[in-house]
């Protein structure tokens, strides 16, 4: 497959959206803090309905796993691949709130994809490098999520 980056918007409505975040903060006994990130990987019912909104774009591959990610000021990720598992296909990003300053998407070629509430990026995370800007004055919530075949 070609490397490529695809940008989707409103794959969420707003109270879906609001419903992913209120169950980020009521499962804390769940989170992990990675890199001054804070992940809860996603399962069961909420993994069925990611799926479903993302199924049309991600070809025949399935989700491997995904996750909410918390990125308070000051967090930021320096540009990398995604290759975590061999087996990683596509990787995604949705933007769960666009209140903050900071924290694009950014790649290599120096595409840099500005958050927006809903919006979401499909593309080859394991072709291209990308990373994230530093967040500044307030928490980033966004959805990431690996592929597989």
């Amino acid at each position: 497959m070609k490397a490529f980056i695809d940008i989707k918007y409103d794959l969420f409505n707003y109270e879906e959206i609001i419903f992913l975040i209120d169950c980020f903060k009521k499962n804390k006994n769940l989170h992990i803090n990675y890199d001054g990130r804070t992940t809860l990987e996603l399962q069961g019912q909420v993994k069925d309905l990611i799926y479903s909104r993302y199924k049309p774009y991600i070809f025949d591959n399935l989700i491997d796993w995904t996750q909410i990610v918390l990125w308070p000021p000051n967090t930021y990720q320096d540009l990398h691949l995604d290759e975590r598992e061999k087996n990683t296909t596509i990787s995604s990003i949705t933007y769960l709130n666009d209140d903050y300053q900071g924290g694009e998407t950014v790649f290599k070629d120096h595409t840099i994809i500005k958050p927006k509430l809903g919006k979401t990026i499909f593309f080859s995370g394991r072709k291209l490098q990308h990373g994230v800007n530093k967040v500044l004055n307030k928490p980033r919530y966004t959805i990431a999520t690996w592929y597989k075949k």
